[in-house]
């Protein structure tokens, strides 16, 4: 899963490379106000399917029939709904151009609806592989060579529009032909029912977090223009991938293997707490790489015509700490069926970030990164109060988890800031104060672990240590294993 995670963020990065310098701004700012409404159309077209049947203990074929036609249907009734709207839609974001784009990209809609069922089955079924398969499959030939060449040949804001649409149709074809189910449409009144409750909840959740996501790219797209949505998009896509990456593949892990442990309190909780605190440690370093060198990171990653991306990057880089860890409450709130929970949390969200990034928005993008801050920050108190008394685990237990990671990682940003400044003292190029200040920032993790593992968390150095024995068959690898193993027994 990991493994498949790594390919689909380094796709990613290598595209947004390439893309940063074909296309400009305000171009970005297109597509982005385009998929806006695609997201907020795909709230209402899952209606929860997904969930529903990942989470329901059995399942059969009427399940499966049902979820599927429904899924469907809804798929084509919300696309018709999108032909209806779209100049009301283009007006509502002051941008003309908006109008033209869609029809087409309403097709993503119908293209996520035939994903949905085989997706979930793929998940509950823990067949990880091919979900990470297909994706990458479907990003390196959509998002990657699609967008590139139609980019190259001068078709502008279109080589994303054509790209996304071959991205989700490989996806869709390669999950249908790697997961058979039974098709036949059905319709019962009591699966309906029930999905209709368990579902109900979760797609009221889902539009309340489809706020929170992206009610700061309505604002910014609405109030400042397609240009500042272009800038903001590709500063919160900079933060976000690396912890995408990782938060999103544990969300897709977590979630169904605690959902088989929904009745055990205890194993939840100590789940929780381990892989929340390994999390604040990675989102941490993360968040503190991305604060530091966010000058070099612009320079490198987008080139010329992005300065403007530099100080709401450093601004959003704080929230990557809040933003990695909430997930992790996500899935615990979604394993436990406490989907209305869940929703009203995400309502309080949707409500902060619209409030904060409205008042922000006065102060421009950066104003708008500050607002969209704050409302990460106290989503992420609530939430995981939430999930810890779900679980029956008090937040000094937690607190008492994190305390080494955030240590840790606060030196960690001491370190890396003395190597920038070096480097930038030392008129080095960008390029070379990143990998220098990069490899500072690694090389005193590792320093740290082999001289105090225990400060790493059991099940990370653990994890670490036995891939280390693995890969390396050394006696220096083998004491490290037994050491951290003898340490953990006591």
């Amino acid at each position: 899963m990991f493994g498949g995670r790594g390919v689909y963020f380094a796709v990613n990065m290598v595209v947004l490379v390439v893309l940063a310098r074909l296309l400009d701004p305000a171009e970005f700012g297109l597509i982005g106000a385009a998929m806006l409404v695609v997201d907020f159309c795909n709230q209402f077209s899952q209606i929860g399917v997904s969930p529903y049947l990942v989470q329901r203990e059995e399942i059969h074929d009427r399940h499966i029939r049902v979820a599927w036609t429904c899924s469907l249907l809804s798929g084509l009734l919300v696309y018709g709904g999108i032909l209806l709207l779209e100049h009301q839609v283009a007006r509502f974001f002051n941008i003309p151009e908006l109008a033209a784009l869609i029809p087409f990209v309403g097709v993503l809609v119908v293209l996520q609806c035939v994903q949905t069922v085989v997706q979930a089955l793929l998940q509950r079924n823990l067949k990880f592989k091919q979900i990470a398969l297909w994706r990458v499959i479907g990003n390196v030939f959509g998002y990657g060579i699609v967008s590139i060449g139609c980019a190259l040949a001068g078709l502008g804001v279109w080589s994303l529009v054509w790209g996304r649409l071959a991205q989700n149709s490989v996806q869709a074809l390669g999950y249908l032909a790697t997961m058979p189910f039974p098709k036949r449409p059905l319709l019962r009144w009591e699966v309906l029912k029930e999905m209709a409750s368990f579902g109900g909840g979760v797609s009221l959740q889902n539009v309340f977090n489809y706020f929170g996501r992206q009610g700061d790219y309505i604002i910014v797209g609405r109030y400042l223009g397609a240009t500042s949505l272009g800038l903001y998009t590709r500063a919160y896509k900079l933060m976000e991938l690396p912890v995408k990456f990782v938060g999103q593949s544990l969300h897709s892990v977590l979630f169904p293997v605690l959902s088989k442990m929904q009745n055990d309190d205890e194993r939840m909780g100590a789940a929780f707490v381990r892989v929340s605190s390994a999390m604040v440690l990675f989102s941490a370093a993360i968040g503190s790489f991305v604060g530091v060198l966010a000058p070099e990171i612009v320079s490198v990653m987008l080139g010329d015509g992005w300065e403007g991306v530099i100080l709401p990057l450093q601004v959003l880089g704080a929230a990557t700490v809040f933003r990695g860890t909430y997930k992790i409450s996500s899935s615990v709130v979604l394993a436990k069926g406490a989907v209305y929970k869940g929703a009203v949390q995400q309502g309080v969200y949707a409500a902060c970030v619209l409030g904060f990034v409205m008042v922000g928005k006065e102060y421009g993008i950066v104003g708008a990164a500050i607002g969209a801050l704050g409302a990460v920050i106290v989503h992420y108190i609530l939430l995981t109060t939430i999930a810890l008394r779900l679980v029956r685990v008090s937040w000094f237990v937690a607190l008492r988890r994190f305390i080494s990671p955030i240590a840790l990682a606060l030196a960690n940003v001491a370190v890396v800031v003395l190597a920038a400044e070096a480097c930038r003292s030392a008129g080095l190029p960008d390029m070379v104060t990143l990998v220098c200040a990069s490899l500072s920032g690694a090389l005193f993790y590792g320093a740290v672990f082999f001289a105090r593992p225990s400060l790493f968390g059991d099940d990370v150095s653990l994890l670490v240590a036995r891939a280390l024995a693995k890969r390396r068959q050394s006696p220096f690898s083998a004491r490290l294993l037994a050491r951290i193993e003898s340490q953990t027994a006591a």
